[in-house]
């Protein structure tokens, strides 16, 4: 039970780690730019992590996280982690 429960616990955090990162990478990158400009622009900010939430669309569709082969996959649901 308490495997099972690590096990889900695991999986949400590889999820949000794949949704999170491109938008932090999009916040970095614009507030660098901001820095380097002395002056904290919203759009530049706005724009740079709408770029990230277009690449997290993109990466979400091509990266699975439920199971680690596809011989472990039946019907979307992961085999080797009990759900």
């Amino acid at each position: 039970m308490i495997l099972k429960i690590v096990a889900r616990f695991i999986h949400v955090l590889l999820w949000l780690k794949v949704v999170i990162s491109p938008v932090l990478i999009g916040l970095v990158i614009s507030v660098s730019i901001c820095i380097i400009h002395d002056e904290i622009n919203f759009y530049v900010i706005a724009s740079f992590t709408v770029i990230g939430l277009i690449v997290n669309g993109r990466m979400s569709r091509s990266v699975t996280l439920s199971c680690n082969s596809s011989a472990d996959c039946r019907n979307g649901r992961c085999m080797s982690l009990g759900y």
